[in-house]
């Protein structure tokens, strides 16, 4: 959500419930939202600052935080990074200082959905991280273990792990792109090197099961030519080999990656040769690499320009619907595509957020979706306004037209943005107000803080051009061969649970019943008994779900061994039965 990864760049975004995740949701009308409005702006900076690179981070109830570098001439030292913190329909609390005594740099932050925080920053060319357990104050800043260098970005997963990247080196035949792990409330794993020489300014993603992607850039020729690479990470496996996806690129921060925080399917957005190429993607499928995937010009003949700006230029929500936004011609431009398709309803004529009236300079635009799909664009028009649309759920259904955002001075810039899965929207943005002054303020779009925004509905994307579907159109049954499979996916423990992977034939429905074995009564019985823990139901959609167990009749998981026994069903049709054995160690 993304950057805020995992935090909540989408939502970011996604997240998980404290009892399952699921990778469908069932289809429900969209919520109305005629109340809505933008509040009076908070201002977050202190007076006589210069606050640049804010990222936030929210999660489903919307608790949310904000993270900037603070710049102050004269003093000693100069940058720190500062951090403001905000409860579910409250406001913003006073920034407090996260950085030590030394030189800060950049930062990022991640929220999951317990509302447990974890940021991470530069500073004095090593990688500090904190974290903050719900009504808990931020811990002491502490230095990743072998953590030098800059630049990060982070990826907080729906169990609490933190997974940090960023560059080291100081010459561009010694930079390299740097990661390190950390479960909750556990120590970071060793630094490892996921790039070759001449790598840097890596992106992070990632999806509710804990794997991850990573896209930078890597520069070839000597520096004279630059190109997207990217390399994954199951949550349970190593790191696998770097491969190239794009290139050349225009430049080095003209790329993207957005994460399906359901399936695992990953996206990266990069802009060819020169600010009249057009724009392509490149998707890749759960379970398949890089190599495999297809590449797509999304906005056809036309030139796109991707902001330089550290902002996120695509979205994606919880039922993989990708929403790329660019400017060109002096328009706000978009394309979707439809993860039940596949199809993106460019490059034939990208629909425009903003048609522009040829006069006024559009910049800086940005976008970001909740798990339900609700999207949210922001951008700027020269010497005129801060300018927002919203669409969905779903891609069918329109952006609203282009509006003012009340309260924004017409010069400010946008800096972030995040939409939680209420549906309230968090806009951070900054104005220059004087030499080395820039003041840093959050506005916020919903309903009044004295009268809660109502949770958002969960809303399927419809296909692109969908045809006409006949009336009440009946599902059909799966055939008799058909059948479902399931396995575990990564280690079950007490704190993460246990993550079932089920692949369905057809969309549908399982009754997972969990039982602990116990030492039988009698000496003679040699094999274990079990005992009922209870019953877990989860709806399914067609292809890979993941359904993570972490309580049972709201008691979490002991230690233990434990059978699971899935029943699939599909279209009133019960299918075979499924049985997996588990222990959780710790």
């Amino acid at each position: 959500m993304p950057h805020g990864r995992g935090h909540g760049r989408d939502a970011k975004r996604w997240t998980a419930t404290a009892l399952i995740v699921l990778s469908a949701c069932a289809a429900a009308p969209a919520v109305a939202h005629g109340a809505e409005t933008w509040l009076e702006p908070e201002p977050l900076s202190e007076p006589g600052t210069s606050n640049l690179s804010a990222r936030i981070a929210t999660n489903s109830p919307g608790v949310a935080a904000v993270v900037w570098t603070e710049f102050a001439n004269g003093r000693d030292p100069r940058n720190l990074v500062r951090v403001s913190t905000r409860k579910p329909n409250q406001a913003w609390v006073p920034s407090e200082q996260l950085s030590g005594d030394g030189e800060a740099g950049s930062a990022a932050v991640g929220v999951d959905p317990q509302g447990r925080m974890t940021a991470v920053w530069d500073e004095a060319d090593k990688v500090m991280w904190a974290n903050k357990a719900p009504d808990q104050p931020w811990t002491e800043g502490q230095a990743i273990p072998d953590g030098d260098g800059g630049n990060p970005d982070l990826f907080v997963a729906s169990d609490g792990t933190a997974t940090a990247v960023w560059q080291k080196g100081t010459s561009a035949d010694t930079l390299v792109i740097r990661t390190a792990r950390r479960p909750l409330g556990g120590s970071w794993s060793a630094v490892e090197t996921i790039s070759p020489t001449w790598s840097y300014r890596p992106h992070i993603e990632g999806d509710i099961a804990g794997d991850v992607s990573v896209s930078y850039t890597h520069e070839e020729s000597g520096g004279t030519s630059r190109f997207i690479h990217a390399v994954d990470r199951p949550n349970s496996g190593p790191w696998g080999p770097p491969i190239p996806v794009a290139g050349p690129a225009i430049t080095d921060n003209i790329s993207d990656l957005v994460v399906a925080p359901n399936s695992g399917r990953a996206t990266v957005f990069w802009q060819n040769g020169s600010t009249s190429d057009p724009l392509a993607a490149r998707v890749r499928a759960p379970g398949t690499t890089w190599n495999d995937g297809t590449t797509t010009e999304i906005s056809g003949t036309t030139p796109g320009r991707l902001d330089l700006q550290e902002r996120d230029r695509a979205a994606v929500d919880g039922m993989g619907l990708v929403t790329a936004t660019w400017i060109a011609g002096r328009k706000v431009l978009t394309a979707h595509r439809n993860e039940a398709t596949g199809v993106w309803t460019a490059p034939a004529t990208p629909a425009a957020i903003d048609p522009g009236n040829g006069t006024t300079e559009l910049q800086n635009a940005q976008i970001a979706s909740n798990l339900f799909g609700r999207a949210f664009a922001t951008w700027t028009a020269a010497g005129s306004a801060n300018r927002f649309a919203l669409r969905g759920p779903g891609a069918g259904t329109p952006w609203s037209a282009p509006k003012p955002i009340d309260g924004v001075p017409s010069d400010a810039y946008g800096l972030d943005l995040a939409v939680d899965d209420t549906g309230r929207v968090a806009y951070v943005w900054g104005a220059e107000e004087g030499f080395n002054i820039d003041s840093l303020a959050i506005s916020t779009f919903g309903n009044p803080l004295s009268s809660p925004q109502p949770p958002a509905q969960p809303g399927p994307a419809p296909p692109a051009n969908p045809p006409s579907p006949p009336a009440n159109p009946p599902a059909p049954p799966p055939a008799r061969s058909a059948s479902a499979r399931a396995r575990l996916q990564g280690t079950p423990t007490t704190a993460r649970g246990v993550a079932f992977v089920v692949t369905m034939p057809a969309a549908g429905t399982a009754r997972i019943i969990i039982e602990r074995s116990g030492r039988a009564r009698r000496s003679t019985v040699s094999a274990a008994k079990f005992r009922r823990v209870g019953i877990v139901r989860a709806r399914l959609k067609k292809g890979r779900n993941v359904v993570r167990v972490k309580r049972v009749k709201r008691r979490k998981l002991a230690r233990g061994s434990y059978r699971a026994t899935i029943t699939p069903k599909v279209g009133g049709r019960t299918l075979k039965k499924i049985r997996l054995t588990f222990k959780l160690r710790r």
